[in-house]
């Protein structure tokens, strides 16, 4: 039995783990555009402060301005707020604190807090009636 060669595994997984958010064209390392796209909905796993802008590829200058440009224009405050108010939840159940607390820890004002979840509870209302 002959066995052939196979490509080096780091080269097998770079090859194949990186498309054009845009055009899903497939890229090789040496042919992406790496990105950092507004996304209201991407919550940072590390940094508070890079909530809402997630990092993306694409295959050339012109996908990657479509991409950016498509994330500015589907932007909602509110979105953005009501994740980080579901990130302080967890905390939320099992320590004692005011609603001025909740805000704080999520990064939020007051009138923010309260427009997240008037959003939230929108968006959920919307989503029961196309049911």
């Amino acid at each position: 039995m002959i066995i052939p060669d196979l490509p080096a595994p780091s080269t097998t997984a770079r090859l194949s783990m990186v498309a054009c958010e845009h055009c899903a064209k497939r890229l090789t390392a040496d042919e992406y555009v790496e990105v950092t796209v507004p996304d209201s909905g991407y919550l940072h796993p590390d940094d508070r402060d890079q909530d809402g802008r997630r990092v993306t590829y694409a295959c050339s200058t012109e996908h990657a301005e479509a991409l950016v440009e498509r994330g500015t224009r589907a932007w909602v405050d509110e979105q953005l707020w009501a994740r980080r108010v579901q990130r302080v939840s967890a905390y939320w159940r099992t320590h004692r604190m005011t609603l001025d607390q909740f805000a704080r820890r999520a990064g939020l004002t007051s009138a923010q807090l309260d427009r997240a979840l008037r959003w939230r509870m929108g968006a959920r209302a919307d989503s029961a009636q196309r049911s």
